[in-house]
C-alpha cells in the first residue's frame, strides 16, 4: 500500500532538526527558564536565542514577541485581549468571512458580548475589497483582523496594503493578522506592513505541535487570557515550553533558509497537478484560482489547492483515497468533525452541493511529480468506481 501525504495545511511531519533540539532540550538543558541555577540560566538563553533569530525575522522588536501554546491560543489572546482593552474607544471590530475558526469564533464571542462586528465579503478568488475595508472602517473601529493565507483554498491577502487602508482610515485601529499558513513560507516585514498583532504556529512549518507566537507590539494593550505568573511580562504566565520553542525556532530556521527552493519546487509541484488533473479528469474544476495551471504567488499559495469533483462527495472520496494509503482533507481540520458546509467555500460562491464535493490538497518540499502521478491515478480509479467517470 502507498504511503502518501497530502494534508500538510492540518500538520506537517517533524523535521529532523527540530526533533534533535527538542530531544536535548527535554534530556539535557531541561531547566526552567525562570530558574536563577545554571540549567535554568541555560534554557533562558536558548528561548532568548530562539526569540531574537524569530524576532529579525519578522521585522519585530524581541521583546514583542510572545510564545503560546500556537496558533489557536495567538489568535485568542490578540483579538480577545485588545478588543477587551480597547472597549472604551469603541466596540467595533472588522474581520472577514473566511476567517479560520479560532478567529471567526472569537469575534462571535465578542459579539455575544456586545461588540459589533463587521464581516468582509470576498471576491471568487477569496480576496476582500481594499475599498469595501476603507468603508467599513469607522472612528469607533479598533481592530481588524486579517488571514494572511487561507487554510482551506489558499488565497494570499495583499497584507501590506491592507495594513496601509486601514491606517489612513483610523490610526488608531489596530491590525491583526492570522499568519499560520504562511509563516516562514512567505517573507513579511511586520513592521513595513503596519501590522500591530500576528500569530503563528509550528506545526504548518516541520516543527512540533503545541507551541506557535503572538507579536504584539510594545504600544498595544492588551488584557491577558491567563493569571497566575510573571513569565513573559505577565501577558502569558506559566512556564515556557522551551523544548517547543526550541523546536519551532529550528524548524523556522530550516524553512527561512531553504525558503525559495522549497517554494519553487512547491509552485512547481501544484503547476503540475493542475493542469494534469485538468487534462486528465474533465470533471473536476479548482476552486482556488489559477492561470493555465500557472499560479502567481502574490494571489494563491502554492502549498495548498481546493479541487472539486463534479458528482463524488468529498468525504466518500477522502475515507476511499485512504483505503489506496493517500491522506487528503475536506477542509480545515479544526472544522472536519462538524458537519457544516465550509464557510470558506460559501463565501467564494460555491453552492452547498458544491462544498459537499470539494477536497483541500496540501504540498510539501519533499513531495514529488511521481506522488501526484499516483494521487492524480488515485482520483481517476475513484471516478471509474463510482461509476461518473465522464470522457469528453
Amino acid at each position: 500500500m502507498m504511503n502518501l501525504y497530502f494534508d500538510h495545511a492540518a500538520t506537517t511531519p517533524i523535521c529532523t532538526e527540530a526533533f534533535d533540539a527538542m530531544k536535548r532540550m527535554l534530556l539535557i538543558d531541561f531547566g526552567n527558564p525562570s530558574s536563577l541555577h545554571g540549567k535554568g540560566l541555560d534554557a533562558e538563553k536558548e528561548v532568548s536565542k530562539a526569540r531574537a533569530y524569530l524576532a529579525k525575522f519578522l521585522g519585530i522588536k524581541e521583546k514583542a514577541l510572545i510564545f503560546t501554546s500556537g496558533g489557536t491560543e495567538s489568535n485568542n489572546l490578540c483579538i480577545q485581549g485588545v478588543a477587551r482593552a480597547y472597549h472604551r474607544s469603541g466596540k467595533h471590530i472588522i474581520t472577514t468571512k473566511i476567517e479560520h475558526a479560532s478567529v471567526g469564533e472569537s469575534f462571535s464571542f465578542l459579539e455575544n458580548e456586545g461588540f459589533e462586528v463587521t464581516r468582509l465579503p470576498v471576491d471568487h478568488n477569496g480576496h476582500i475589497s481594499l475599498d469595501g475595508l476603507r468603508r467599513a472602517i469607522r472612528p469607533d473601529t479598533t481592530l481588524v483582523s486579517i488571514m494572511h493565507v487561507n487554510n482551506e483554498i489558499g488565497s494570499i491577502q495583499d497584507i501590506k496594503s491592507i495594513g496601509k487602508v486601514i491606517k489612513e482610515a483610523n490610526p488608531n485601529t489596530l491590525f491583526h493578522v492570522d499568519g499560520v499558513q504562511g509563516f516562514a513560507k512567505f517573507n513579511i516585514h511586520l513592521q513595513d506592513c503596519l501590522v500591530d498583532l500576528y500569530s503563528a504556529s509550528a506545526h504548518k512549518i516541520h516543527g512540533p505541535k503545541g507551541v506557535g507566537l503572538a507579536y504584539i507590539k510594545d504600544s498595544v494593550k492588551i488584557i491577558p487570557l491567563q493569571y497566575g505568573g510573571s513569565q513573559q511580562k505577565g501577558i502569558r504566565p506559566g512556564t515556557e515550553n522551551v523544548a517547543g520553542i526550541i523546536g519551532m525556532y529550528e524548524a523556522a530556521k530550516r524553512m527561512v533558509l531553504a525558503n525559495e527552493e522549497h517554494y519553487e519546487h512547491v509552485l512547481d509541484l501544484k503547476a503540475y497537478f493542475v493542469k494534469t488533473l485538468i487534462e486528465e479528469l474533465p470533471d473536476w474544476y479548482v476552486n482556488s484560482r489559477y492561470s493555465n495551471g500557472v499560479f502567481k504567488d502574490e494571489i494563491v499559495s502554492p502549498y495548498i489547492v481546493n479541487i472539486r469533483s463534479k458528482s463524488i462527495k468529498g468525504e466518500v472520496l477522502l475515507h476511499s483515497l485512504e483505503d489506496d494509503g493517500i491522506a487528503i482533507s475536506t477542509g480545515s481540520a479544526c472544522s472536519s468533525k462538524k458537519l457544516n458546509v465550509s464557510h470558506v467555500l460559501k463565501a467564494i460562491g460555491l453552492s452547498d452541493e458544491e462544498s459537499d464535493k470539494s477536497i483541500r490538497i496540501s504540498f510539501s518540499n519533499s513531495q514529488t511529480k511521481e506522488d501526484i502521478d499516483c494521487l492524480i491515478a488515485a482520483l481517476k480509479k475513484n471516478d471509474k468506481v463510482f461509476g461518473r467517470f465522464v470522457k469528453k
